[in-house]
């Protein structure tokens, strides 16, 4: 009989051991899914309106208190490099003048209000080729700040004006290099991610793989900043994968990613 009550607590001890570890994984992978968005890429082009909406909704959070909106200046409108309507920021020019005519700022508002109804959006519009040590100046003030309860949102989109293989090409290389930078250190990611926004194609000579390599840099340096380098791809469309048109002057490829 005492032998019996032995192997009953041995084996009642081994079960609370199994079910601890049980509980601390679940408890582990809990934490992991439910960690909060930083940032997100998500195009400016509203063929994809209803995945951009998928998007927003999964990142979405009434506990945000700022939206840092950076988007490409198309028009190059404007004296400066960098332009914002936020007073604060001293490494930004402040030039309100533009910015409700540009798309890449506009289309994000109504999203942004919506998913997130507590946040003041910072919109942040670059020219192309703005210098990296004028970017850099604005990456050091923006991630001195408390980023807690901000996300970052880079309005991107991707290859212009290319046939579907050569925009498919493109857009892997974007998403791998996302992929390794997630894992290590870039020494030279400014020039890197410049060198990525080149179409690899010929249909045009105003293709590209990017329209906004500098807000692509801006993004992944302030989520370096943030140790926030757990990134999901989530999709990849374009114009042609979606409307099977086959004229490369009418293709406009898109990328989702978010940054926990």
């Amino acid at each position: 009989m005492g032998r019996n009550v032995i192997h009953t607590v041995e084996k009642l001890n081994l079960l609370k051991t199994a079910l601890v570890s049980a509980l601390v994984v679940v408890a582990l992978t809990s934490c992991t899914s439910e960690l909060p968005a930083k940032g997100a890429i998500i195009p400016h082009h509203l063929l994809v309106e209803e995945q951009m909406e998928e998007l927003y909704t999964e990142i979405a959070s009434e506990d945000i208190e700022k939206v840092i909106l950076i988007s490409p200046n198309h028009f190059n409108y404007g004296f400066n490099y960098i332009q914002t309507t936020d007073e604060d920021l001293e490494n930004a020019e402040v030039e309100p003048k533009y910015f409700e005519e540009e798309h890449g700022i506009s289309v994000h508002e109504d999203f942004i209000s919506r998913h997130f109804p507590n946040a003041k959006i910072v919109p942040i519009i670059i020219k192309n080729d703005t210098p990296q040590n004028r970017i850099d100046d604005l990456l050091e003030e923006l991630t001195a700040q408390n980023l807690d309860k901000t996300v970052v949102i880079a309005s991107i989109d991707f290859t212009h004006y290319e046939l579907e293989e050569i925009a498919v090409e493109n857009d892997e290389r974007t998403m791998q290099w996302l992929r390794d930078w997630s894992q290590h250190e870039s020494e030279d990611s400014f020039n890197e991610i410049k060198n990525l926004a080149i179409n690899v194609g010929e249909s045009s000579p105003d293709a590209v793989a990017m329209d906004s390599p500098e807000s692509f840099y801006m993004l992944t340096r302030i989520m370096e900043a943030q140790n926030a380098k757990d990134l999901t791809i989530v999709q990849r469309t374009s114009s042609a994968s979606i409307t099977g048109i086959k004229d490369p002057s009418q293709n406009t490829s898109h990328l989702f990613v978010k940054f926990r």
